[in-house]
C-alpha cells in the first residue's frame, strides 16, 4: 500500500484478507509508522507524545500513528527547520 512516502510500500494495520482497495489506512502501527518515516521503531517511540512532539492516538491500550497527523507533523517540522536555517543564514551575512 503506497502512502506517498517516496513510493515506499508500508503494510496496513489490517490483515491482508481484510484489506481491500476501498479500505482507507487511517493509522499505522509503530513498526509501520517507523518504516514510513525511515527510522527505527525505538526512535519513533522515544519521540512520540508524551515523550516527544510526534502525535499519536490511543485506542484503549493500543497506540497508533494517524497518517494525516504524521504528514502534518512532517510538513510543519520541515517548514520550521527551513525558517530556522533562513534566519541563521541571514544572520551570518550581517557580520
Amino acid at each position: 500500500m503506497d502512502l506517498g512516502w517516496e513510493g515506499q510500500q508500508v503494510k496496513s494495520i489490517y490483515n491482508d484478507e481484510q484489506q481491500t482497495p476501498e479500505t482507507p489506512v487511517l493509522a499505522l502501527r509503530l513498526e509501520d509508522a517507523a518504516a514510513a518515516l525511515g527510522c527505527s521503531a525505538k526512535h519513533l517511540w522515544n519521540h512520540s507524545f508524551p515523550r516527544g512532539p510526534i502525535p499519536v492516538v490511543r485506542i484503549g491500550s493500543l497506540t497508533r500513528w494517524p497518517v494525516h497527523l504524521l504528514r502534518e507533523y512532517m510538513t510543519a517540522e520541515a517548514e520550521r527547520q527551513r525558517a530556522e536555517h533562513n534566519r541563521a543564514t541571514e544572520g551570518a551575512g550581517n557580520e
